[in-house]
This record gives structure tokens, C-alpha cells and sequence, in this order.
């Protein structure tokens, strides 16, 4: 069960906008372009919830917000979430788990919206430990908590590990502990920068608000386990630095992972040396899905 919550860090303002060393030069933050090209995905998850998402209280806040989010995406083809119209905080039930919404929390991820295969694949598992980095505030977590035996949901951000824990009482899961830190290559401090949405902050991108907070290495999270049956690795564009890092993940036996496929071949090199195999899972209407990797003739799906 998790435990009691630390010491908020306060969101501190930026002097001015820092480019990160380490950022690829001359680009643009994702988001704005990312979610402009996916409207379509948006607009279908935004429909979907009015006839698979139940609100228990303040309905007319939330189906009020769930129309102006969806006439303003349609009109403007640019996508608006709902948390951009919601007044206040609402519990709904999604397949058959509670999830608090709030203004700050991204509705269509509850959905899986942008990566509906990865969200069946995912799904589909079960297990004794499930490792979630970037838990956000427990997609993935919540529903998983009720097929493995113990859950470890990692997430930095104090907004969205806030909303997790709430899920996770709610939904009276006492299989779950959270980590609140960052998973990076090496242990210490590290600056997570505010994005567009609740799901987007990360290391990688400088924005003008920014949270400090402590990290830990992927090694530090798998060695306490003789084996993880389940690792979920979706840590906004630092996937590849963190799984090179490692030499743990001997002990995985499957590995869900974000990142750039410029990326994948020095993934695939490092994962090989400890039996593990990598391919992709393929898209679905411009859907962004998650790299798989897995040890051959073995699963943890049902």
C-alpha cells in the first residue's frame, strides 16, 4: 500500500527559457504538434467515454465538459481536453475501476487513447511484479493492481502521484506502492520541466516552470526483486539513456518502452546481451505505440 505522502516541492518559475545541452537542437516541444496530428484519436476517446465512463457526481461539469471539449477539437482541429473545461474535481468509473479527473489531469489517457495496442498488450498481462515507470496517475497501475501480486508505480510528478494515490485508495488496492522520483541514468537530483499536459512533463524538454525532485536508477528498482515480470518504461524521451544504463533487467521478462526509434538499434544490442527481443507493436490510425521486448517462448499475458 503506499505510503504516506512527502513533502511537496514547490513548482518554481524559470529567469528565462533554458535549453537543455542534452535537447536536440532546433526542436520544438512535442506536444502541441503531436496531439494536432492525432486529433482524430482524441475525438474518438472524447465519444467513447460518453458511453463507457460513469460519473458519480457533478455529471452535468462533467458531460458539459465533455461537449466543449469535443465541438472546440472539431472546429479548430486542434485538440482540447477536457481538463481545459472542467470546473471541478469528478470521480468516474472506467472499466470497472475508479478514477478521479481533475482540471489538471489528461481525460483521454484514461481511455489509452493514443496507444490503444499498447494498452491491450499491457492489459492482457498478469504476473507476480509489475514495475511502472511513469506511472502518471495509474492507467496503467490501477487496472494492473488486480493481475500481479505487487505493483510498483514510479512517477515524479507530486500533481500526478497526488491523483494516484487517491486512485489507489479508492479503488482499495494494497498491492501498490509508489516511488516518487524520476527514473534517470544515474541517482541524485533532477529537474522535471511543467508540459502542456499532466502527462508530458519530463527531464528532457526545458520549459519556464519546472519542479525539483529526486531520482533513482532502473537497477535501484529491479534488484529487489528476483524476477519482474512486467516492466513499463514511459519516461518522455529518456528511455534509451535509462535501459543502457542498466544490467538488471536480467531479471525482467518483458519490457514495455517509449522512446524514439532513431534509438531502437543500440536498445536492441543492449537488450540481446540479456536474452531479451525487441519489436514493435504496430500503429493504429496514427496511434504512437510502445516497443515491446520479451524473452523468447515466454509470456505473462492471460
Amino acid at each position: 500500500m503506499a505510503g504516506s505522502a512527502p513533502n511537496r516541492p514547490k513548482i518554481a518559475p524559470m529567469p528565462r527559457r533554458v535549453i537543455r545541452d542534452d535537447a536536440p537542437k532546433g526542436e520544438a516541444r512535442w506536444e502541441p504538434a503531436f496531439a494536432r496530428e492525432r486529433v482524430g484519436l482524441l475525438l474518438v476517446a472524447l465519444a467513447k467515454s460518453l458511453v463507457t465512463v460513469f460519473p458519480h457526481q457533478n455529471r452535468r461539469d462533467y458531460y458539459r465538459a465533455i461537449g466543449a471539449a469535443l465541438v472546440s477539437s472539431a472546429r479548430s482541429r486542434n485538440p482540447q481536453p477536457i481538463e481545459r473545461f472542467l470546473e471541478r474535481d469528478v470521480w468516474v468509473r472506467y472499466a470497472g475501476d475508479e478514477y478521479l479527473l481533475t482540471p489538471r489531469a489528461l481525460f483521454g489517457y484514461y481511455l489509452h487513447a493514443f496507444e490503444p495496442r499498447t494498452a491491450r498488450d499491457l492489459l492482457g498481462r498478469r504476473g507476480a511484479v509489475f514495475i511502472d515507470c511513469g506511472a502518471n496517475t495509474g492507467q496503467y497501475s490501477v487496472p494492473l493492481a488486480r493481475r500481479f501480486d505487487r505493483v510498483v508505480a514510479v512517477e515524479p510528478n507530486p500533481i500526478a502521484a497526488s491523483i494516484l494515490r487517491q486512485n489507489i485508495e479508492r479503488n482499495h488496492l494494497t498491492n501498490v506502492s509508489v516511488v516518487e522520483r524520476a527514473v534517470t541514468a544515474s541517482p541524485g537530483a533532477a529537474r522535471l520541466y511543467e508540459g502542456d499536459v499532466l502527462t508530458t512533463w519530463g527531464l528532457r524538454d526545458a520549459a519556464e516552470r519546472f519542479v525539483d525532485v529526486e531520482s533513482v536508477r532502473l537497477d535501484d528498482l529491479l534488484r529487489p526483486h528476483d524476477q519482474v515480470d512486467l516492466l513499463k518504461l514511459d519516461i518522455e524521451g529518456m528511455e534509451a539513456a535509462v535501459l543502457l544504463s542498466s544490467h538488471a533487467i536480467s531479471r525482467v521478462k518483458a519490457i514495455s518502452f517509449a522512446g524514439f526509434p532513431a534509438d531502437l538499434p543500440r536498445i536492441a544490442r543492449h537488450l540481446e546481451e540479456f536474452g531479451l527481443v525487441v519489436h514493435s507493436l504496430p500503429p493504429f490510425f496514427r496511434s504512437i505505440e510502445n516497443f515491446l521486448a520479451e524473452r523468447p517462448s515466454t509470456s505473462v499475458r492471460s
